[in-house]
């Protein structure tokens, strides 16, 4: 996790750009603990970067668990699909922004993929805000584009604050 301050006209906005822990969604669930902690007391706090998570609100299809389990992929759970990272965010006041702005998107696999964990498309990446930034918050995207689908295997993710 890297923590950055940035001076805005309306106080401090403090960025945790994350990588949580791309094996088991019980340690990234204590990850995310760590992470909602030390926002405490924070007005502008986000949360970005891949969460190796999924959300139930991207409504994956049925028969993604099956699929995943074929190619021997376990990290987003064995015996049902697992959103508990993704929820415990939510749960703990933070706002999945391209989930509120209507712009959700998956973010793997790009064309340099070469991960079999990302074999499927899936959003694993994520931006979340507290509730004060987000009427601030005029854009939340994925890019992709010809640079984009070369550079990672996953895709990158922008966002606006006015």
């Amino acid at each position: 996790v890297i923590r950055t301050s940035i001076a805005h006209r309306s106080g401090s906005i403090d960025m945790f750009n994350l990588h949580l822990n791309p094996g088991l969604e019980s340690i990234r669930l204590e990850e995310a603990a760590i992470l909602v902690s030390a926002a405490k007391g924070l007005h502008n706090a986000i949360f970005m970067g891949d969460f190796n998570s999924l959300s139930k609100n991207d409504a994956y299809d049925k028969g993604l668990l099956e699929l995943l389990r074929a190619k021997g992929i376990k990290k987003f759970g064995e015996v049902a699909l697992q959103f508990d990272v993704i929820d415990y965010f939510t749960e703990h006041g933070f706002v999945d922004l391209a989930d509120a702005l209507g712009t959700r998107e998956t973010t793997v696999p790009t064309p340099a993929n070469n991960d079999k964990y990302h074999a499927d498309e899936l959003r694993l990446d994520y931006i979340f805000a507290n509730p004060e930034l987000v009427p601030r918050v005029t854009s939340a995207d994925v890019v992709k584009n010809n640079l984009t689908d070369r550079i990672s295997d996953h895709y990158p993710l922008v966002m606006t604050i006015r």
